[in-house]
């Protein structure tokens, strides 16, 4: 049988396992931060305010969770070359682009669905029957005009919005359909803020 000299170096089993079980350790801790730190990177930045029951055939119960923050979602027309952060209440948010003048108008399928004359359109003077109003693109620097709020500056052109002059709803429209307007007229207004450029 072979011995191990006093002059002879070598691992004991006891050394080995006690190296195994460190790096084990190491090991474990690492991917636990890891996949920590990998679900609250990807946790979206958008929560609801309340979450919507589940249909099913079990009994299911059904979980209310109240945020400050609403939910919202992109709206982009590469057109223009921006994109908006609107809120869910503008979900069905449509446009109609005009080359001739470099304008997007702007309104909803939901405004359109319930009065035809709010579809958005690309005539000439479509600012005036507008559901939520016209943005342009200009060129140079947006100057002060009546009724026209730049919306965006850029190094060589500028983001404008045009208000509707006149509301796109027939007469004897319903209080209903007045209110859905012009909750979604300010919705947008304020959504004004939030216009970049497409990423």
């Amino acid at each position: 049988m072979n011995k191990l000299n006093k002059n002879e170096s070598g691992f004991s089993a006891v050394e080995l396992i006690l190296v195994i079980v460190i790096v084990a350790l190491i090991g474990v801790v690492g991917y636990m931060v890891y996949k920590n730190h990998h679900k609250t990177a990807t946790t979206p930045v958008v929560t609801t305010s309340t979450t919507k029951p589940t249909t099913s055939t079990k009994n299911t119960s059904t979980t209310t969770t109240t945020s400050t923050t609403p939910t919202t979602s992109v709206f982009k027309i590469p057109e223009l070359g921006i994109q908006i952060t609107v809120p869910s209440s503008l979900s069905t948010l449509t446009y109609n682009y005009s080359t001739q003048s470099s304008a997007a108008d702007m309104s909803t399928s939901l405004l359109a669905s319930e009065a035809s004359s709010c579809t958005a359109n690309s005539s000439t003077d479509s600012a005036n029957f507008d559901a939520l109003g016209v943005l342009t693109k200009g060129q140079g620097t947006g100057q002060k005009e009546p009724d026209v709020t730049i919306v965006k500056q850029y190094s060589t052109y500028y983001i404008s919005y045009t208000e509707p002059q006149d509301t796109c709803l027939p007469n004897g429209a319903s209080s209903s359909l007045v209110n859905l307007l012009s909750s979604e007229q300010q919705a947008f207004q304020g959504s004004l803020s939030t216009v970049q450029l497409i990423q």
